[in-house]
């Protein structure tokens, strides 16, 4: 299975009768596989940008690119497979996923309103903004909030507007009829 660049956190539950597993993903800047089981379920959770650093005190660029088992982020993430094996719903696995994440979530900080506003920022434009304008529309040195978004988010501003792009660019392409690369080209 091919992970394509994402600027999400997600985490990847592979649901097997012999190997279930559990996977944390960081921002992918390029495409990475993962191996996924014959006839297994497969159910993804993606944490908004900036969202990691409530569940684990590591560093999110040392999850930038990285695919790794997630019990390596949570203690308890056998708890939680042996849970999703036992329902046989997917409605029952949500639930167990969200009462998980609530528990994650629960003593966790607010996020930082200067890269929210960087986030929101460079969301509603589609990845096509300058750091120059967003660093004067939140008050800020560009240098500094270079540095405070890569700390909370893992990338650099440059390269989330490069992925953002990226998969707008993908979303046109799939859904513009008939379709023209052209005009996606020249929009991203």
């Amino acid at each position: 299975y091919v992970l394509l660049p994402s600027v999400c956190k997600s985490i990847l539950l592979v649901l097997h009768t012999h190997t279930p597993a559990c996977y944390m993903c960081g921002p992918l800047t390029a495409a990475r596989k993962v191996f996924i089981p014959v006839n297994a379920v497969v159910m993804c959770v993606q944490l908004k940008p900036g969202q990691l650093w409530r569940f684990n005190k590591r560093l999110p660029s040392g999850l930038t690119n990285q695919v790794i088992p997630l019990y390596k982020c949570f203690v308890d993430a056998d708890i939680l497979l042996d849970c999703l094996n036992q329902q046989t719903s997917s409605h029952g696995r949500v639930r167990e996923i969200l009462q998980f994440l609530n528990r994650k979530y629960a003593d966790g900080p607010s996020p930082d309103p200067v890269i929210a506003q960087c986030l929101e920022s460079m969301q509603r434009t589609q990845g096509i903004c300058r750091i120059r304008e967003i660093a004067n529309t939140t008050a800020r040195s560009e240098r500094f909030l270079s540095r405070s978004f890569r700390d909370v988010i893992g990338l650099s501003m440059k390269t989330y507007c490069e992925i953002l792009k990226f998969q707008n660019s993908l979303f046109g392409i799939s859904t513009l009829q008939p379709r023209n690369l052209t005009s996606v080209a020249n929009d991203f």
